[in-house]
């Protein structure tokens, strides 16, 4: 392995030139994982507001298709609300 000139590493240490790049870069990186996690959780987030939409109709139909009475509809209405 090589070993560097001491000179080198402070005068690498002290050169302030291209630190906007680097921290840009860096944080792009950031950025750009934070977006896709939020697409990610608001489309999973939509998929189940779906889904539960689609339970709540069939429960509703599945109510309303039944011979009970209205207060016996009324109770199964509430259980699936819970």
């Amino acid at each position: 392995m090589a070993k560097h000139d001491p000179s080198f590493l402070k005068s690498f240490i002290a050169d302030k030139k291209g630190n906007v790049g680097i921290t840009f870069g860096m944080m792009s990186v950031v950025m750009l994982c934070s977006i896709g996690a939020a697409v990610d959780f608001g489309r999973a987030f939509h998929a189940q507001d779906k889904l539960q939409t689609a339970v709540d109709a069939a429960a509703t139909a599945a109510a309303a298709a039944t011979t009970a009475s209205a207060a016996e509809k009324a109770e199964i209405a509430a259980r699936q609300s819970r």
